[in-house]
Order: C-alpha cells, then sequence, then structure tokens
C-alpha cells in the first residue's frame, strides 16, 4: 500500500506488514486480528512497479539483486523477436506459482497490459508441456 510497509491481496483486500508477515487489516472485521494471523516473508525490492520476491526451496538468500530494465521505464513497447526457453526442470508447484496468471488480468488490469504502463502486450504466445519424472536427483535449481 503507498506510504506503507505492507502489501494488499487484490482478490480479499487484506492487508499484511512487509516485514513481519503480520495481518494488518481485514476490511469485514472489527476488533483485533490473531497473532497467528501472518504470512511467511521473503526478501523482495520493488522494480517497475511490482514487488519481486526471492524464493528459495532451502532458504537460502538471494544470489543476486533484481535488475532494472532501462527499456522498460519508457513508453514503448518494442517487438524484439520471439524468446524460447529450453527445458526448464523445476518442480511442479515452481511452475504453478510462477507462471502467469491470465485469470487475474481482467479482473485487475481490465485489459492485458503492462501493469504499470498503458502498453497492451501484442501477440503473447505461450506453450506449456509438463512432464514427470522421477529421480533421487534433489536439487531444483
Amino acid at each position: 500500500m503507498p506510504g506503507t510497509n505492507c502489501i494488499q491481496c487484490p482478490f480479499h483486500l487484506w492487508e499484511f506488514n512487509g516485514e513481519t508477515g503480520h495481518c494488518t487489516k481485514i476490511p469485514y472485521i472489527d476488533g483485533k486480528i490473531p497473532e497467528k494471523g501472518k504470512i511467511q516473508t521473503y526478501p523482495c525490492v520493488e522494480r517497475h512497479g511490482m514487488i519481486m520476491i526471492w524464493y528459495h526451496p532451502l532458504n537460502e538468500p538471494p544470489h543476486y539483486d533484481a535488475i532494472c530494465i532501462d527499456e522498460l521505464l519508457g513508453d514503448r513497447f518494442e517487438y524484439r523477436g520471439v524468446h524460447r526457453y529450453p527445458n526448464i526442470h523445476m518442480h511442479l508447484q515452481e511452475f504453478a506459482e510462477n507462471a502467469a496468471d491470465f485469470q487475474h488480468f481482467q479482473p485487475l488490469h481490465g485489459q492485458m497490459c503492462i501493469p504499470w504502463t498503458q502498453l497492451q502486450v501484442p501477440r503473447i504466445f505461450i506453450h506449456h508441456q509438463a512432464s514427470l519424472e522421477f529421480s533421487n536427483y534433489k536439487p531444483y535449481i
């Protein structure tokens, strides 16, 4: 929330303190929020109007800082070609939690646009093909 150290769930409007994880506001509840009303906190930075969160399955600190992409600060979005990524090995939960959530764009943004601009996103093509393979290999990254 602007001017505070809190984030707000855009669906439920609950607010949480960014340092402690404690719930600070539930719009439809009068009275004190129970002490156990909190969420896990993670290292984070704000870039381009978004909160970028570092998560590591072993709770390691960030290995690098989130970059600032100067081109995103301008008023033009230029097509620069197709970007394809090779097979990315990850836990299925990480895929689900980090894939683009297209269901939220219409209710929150009104259209498919870059949230901190008024630029509509052109030509979005996403192809996911999940496969499952059991292995004793542990690292996710």
